[in-house]
């Protein structure tokens, strides 16, 4: 388990299966990584929602690191060890 905390946006929308999805993966993440996080609905906020609607579920991981669409916990899990630095897609 790392000792830095990561701070994590999460935008999400209601009805949604890939951010169930991604939802369920983050949760399971804060056994293992000291992380907060942030859910943030797009659809509270017309900018949000303009920017992010066709690719949510998005994750963004200390203001440096985003995935969008499929979140897979792979990559979540190799960035939260490794950093920014460590971490070639």
């Amino acid at each position: 388990m790392m000792d830095e905390e990561h701070h994590i946006l999460f935008y999400t929308k209601e009805g949604c299966c890939l951010c169930d999805e991604a939802r369920e993966i983050l949760h399971r993440l804060r056994g293992r990584f000291s992380i907060t996080i942030q859910e943030i609905d797009i659809t509270t906020d017309s900018a949000l929602y303009e920017r992010y609607r066709n690719i949510i579920p998005v994750v963004i991981i200390d203001g440096q690191f985003s995935l969008g669409a499929r979140i897979e916990e792979e990559d979540l899990c190799r960035y939260l060890q490794e950093g920014a630095e460590g971490f070639h897609e």
